[in-house]
């Protein structure tokens, strides 16, 4: 996805295991890292400080910044669509006319 968190993560995926991640791992490392900024954001691990401080709170994650909607703290953030083709560069396929929705717009 071309930025700097991604690429991190795929670097370091790929050094330990020895191919790309799913899309599960990806959505895993940001869920954690979600939890770690709302936790740093409320300055405590306790459970209602962290939910509270989740509340619209705006997170960096490994495709882009987003933030948590205040009507249902649901992350609004992009879905993917496009065809699925296989590439030469990997050993599976990628989607290819890729299109991004922004959570916004949908």
């Amino acid at each position: 996805m071309g930025n700097p968190r991604m690429n991190g993560f795929v670097k370091k995926y790929k050094a330990k295991f020895g191919r790309y991640p799913s899309d599960w791992a990806v959505l895993l490392y940001d869920t954690v890292h979600n939890l770690k900024q709302a936790i740093e954001k409320s300055g405590s691990i306790d459970t209602e400080r962290v939910k509270s401080s989740m509340v619209s709170i705006t997170v960096d994650t490994s495709r882009g910044r987003f933030y948590f909607r205040e009507i249902d703290n649901q992350l609004s953030c992009s879905a993917y669509f496009g065809r699925v083709a296989d590439d030469p560069k990997y050993d599976f396929p990628i989607y290819h006319d890729l299109l991004e929705l922004k959570g916004p717009d949908i």
